[in-house]
């Protein structure tokens, strides 16, 4: 798809600034305002990542709980550091989707082991099961651990219909369910996983994933503006790392590596979170301009590249369309300044 100036999934420029910033952040970053959020094992079942302890680590609750020392922080923040530099040196573009799991499979067999020997055995092993707690029984399709409950084939069909079955439900818009409905919906699911599980097999994962994790305390369970950082400030944060963005696909374009249309895909990424910020309506006509420019160029981009088959009809329609919405979102921020040009001279 074209038409994704805010959903930057296949923007390999972006994801080469993003992922270092976000993947490699989560060793040890916490959740937003301090809490854990709700989820049955969104990053367990699909990625294989139940069980490790730098999922886990990312809680900040899990970090509490099991005593994370100021020394032991700093050397996972080294390890962080490390692991930004490693992924802004890969070049995801040029890899197959099974290469890039393999790549990011491999950075979390070797992040567990680094991990390993920061953390006391303890501390690692408990960490194991909060990630483990968090992913729910679901998790139990990852290869390893269906091999350690001796699963049979028949089990892991029934655990995937329920996993599948289980993300669809997760699609429904999670975040407008309450704390509540979020909690009864993991809970009936994580029943009918445990419902394929032998008696032995229950009284195995009870064992493996040990107690419940501890929660945060909170102030009054509400959260209120003046605990959240600056809007203005978050987004001038994330129009610098947009423009880092920009400017690393610009350079990839001299020596090869970043298609044009990449480039256009960062351009517009950076410009889009610009324009709450502009000062005035005439900024923000002069970034819609712009984005039409870009979009014009992509237009004709795409046209040369059907015409050498190297892509299809779908994404030169796509462009066109995009362009459509560019000119019409330019037309209604002119109108919108005349209308407030002249309501102004009335008042005059």
């Amino acid at each position: 798809m074209l038409r994704r100036i805010f959903s930057p999934q296949c923007i390999w420029p972006v994801l080469n600034v993003a992922v270092a910033g976000i993947v490699a952040s989560g060793i040890a970053a916490s959740t937003a305002f301090g809490q854990d959020f709700g989820g049955r094992g969104s990053l367990g079942p699909g990625l294989g990542l139940g069980g490790t302890v730098s999922e886990a680590i990312t809680r900040e609750s899990a970090r509490v709980e099991v005593g994370i020392n100021p020394e032991q922080q700093s050397r996972i923040d080294k390890l962080n550091e490390e692991r930004r530099g490693q992924l802004g040196t890969v070049d995801f573009r040029s890899m197959s989707d099974d290469e890039r799991r393999q790549h990011f499979e491999k950075m979390r067999a070797d992040q567990e082991v680094k991990l390993k020997s920061i953390l006391t055995p303890e501390q690692f092993n408990r960490l194991q099961q909060i990630s483990l707690h968090r992913a729910g029984p679901g998790v139990l399709l990852n290869e390893a651990l269906a091999k350690e409950f001796n699963l049979t084939e028949q089990q892991k069909f029934q655990l995937n219909e329920i996993r599948n079955e289980d993300r669809s439900s997760g699609a429904r818009d999670p975040f407008r369910l309450s704390t509540a409905d979020k909690a009864k919906i993991k809970a009936e699911f994580e029943a009918k996983y445990l419902a394929v599980l032998t008696p032995a097999q229950q009284q195995q994962w009870k064992d493996k994933i040990g107690p419940a994790p501890e929660a945060l305390p909170t102030r009054t369970g509400v959260i209120h503006a003046t605990d959240l950082e600056n809007k203005s400030a978050l987004r001038a944060q994330k129009s610098a790392i947009l423009k880092e963005a920009f400017d690393e696909a610009s350079a990839g374009e001299k020596n090869g590596r970043v298609s044009p249309l990449d480039v256009m895909e960062a351009e517009e990424q950076y410009l889009a979170s610009t324009f709450y910020g502009a000062s005035s309506a005439e900024n923000r006509m002069a970034i819609h301009t712009k984005l039409v420019e870009i979009a014009n160029a992509r237009v004709e981009l795409v046209k040369k590249n059907v015409d050498q088959g190297r892509m299809s009809q779908r994404e030169l329609r796509e462009a066109k369309l995009t362009l459509i919405e560019r000119k019409m979102a330019l037309f209604d921020a002119v109108e919108q300044h005349d209308r407030s040009s002249e309501q102004r001279l009335n008042r005059e």
